[in-house]
């Protein structure tokens, strides 16, 4: 059944075929004369890279047009149910959620209502509020809230405020090099200074020596006559 449903939307769609759109769900409803279809029970839809799944989705057709073909372009979605989607733009990759969603292709824009949430995965924030808007083409989001649910915005500036702590440890190896060729110098310093009160004791102890004069030894011999 998902198949026949995705074939039907392929056919009465007018998009190019690099903008075709998927529709798959488990039961389908069309009202020729009003211009709907409706779409319910885990209903998934394609378009290139963008993504959108719920539990019903109503299409709304352009009216027939005498001497045309039976191509009937879709003007408006209307997801509820469950909503959650995935929508690129030139510059951006969002995901969001909410209680209601419509899509307005002919304009490109998307608008969320209800427990809105948005999150810009390009530029790492979150955008929360009651009502929320993505233009397509420009790639900007607006959000509106209220007094009891106000507007709130969540950036993620943790990873910024880590990174000048890295380089730290390099700045503290040179200390710990210079206080290790402190400890030889003043060993040198020691063995030297040695050095040289030994040699000046050694030429103390050659002068003392020399100043002595041999003491003359009595011979027997005068000592008798």
């Amino acid at each position: 059944m998902k198949i026949l449903l995705t074939f039907f939307i392929l056919f009465m769609s007018a998009f190019a075929a690099e903008n075709k759109l998927i529709i798959d769900s488990n039961n389908f409803e069309a009202y020729d004369a009003k211009g709907i279809a409706i779409f319910t029970g885990d209903v998934k839809m394609v378009r290139i890279k963008d993504k959108l799944n719920a539990q019903k989705v109503v299409v709304y057709l352009a009216p027939k047009e005498e001497g045309k073909s039976n191509n009937r372009e879709p003007l408006k979605y209307v997801a509820t149910g469950e909503v959650d989607f995935e929508v690129f733009t030139d510059i951006k990759h969002y995901k969001g959620r909410g209680e209601k969603v419509i899509y307005m292709p002919q304009e490109m824009k998307y608008e969320i209502i209800g427990n809105g949430y948005l999150k810009d995965i390009t530029e790492d924030k979150t955008l929360i509020g009651e009502t929320i808007y993505i233009d397509q083409k420009s790639g900007n989001a607006t959000v509106k809230g209220s007094k009891d649910k106000p507007v709130r915005f969540i950036l993620n500036i943790e990873s910024k405020k880590e990174s000048p702590k890295e380089p730290e440890p390099t700045q503290v190896a040179p200390k710990v090099q210079e206080s290790k060729t402190v400890a030889p110098e003043k060993n040198v310093l020691d063995e030297v200074q040695n050095s040289e009160a030994q040699a000046t004791q050694k030429e103390k102890n050659t002068e003392t020596m020399s100043d002595v004069q041999p003491t003359p030894t009595k011979s027997p011999t005068n000592e008798n006559n």
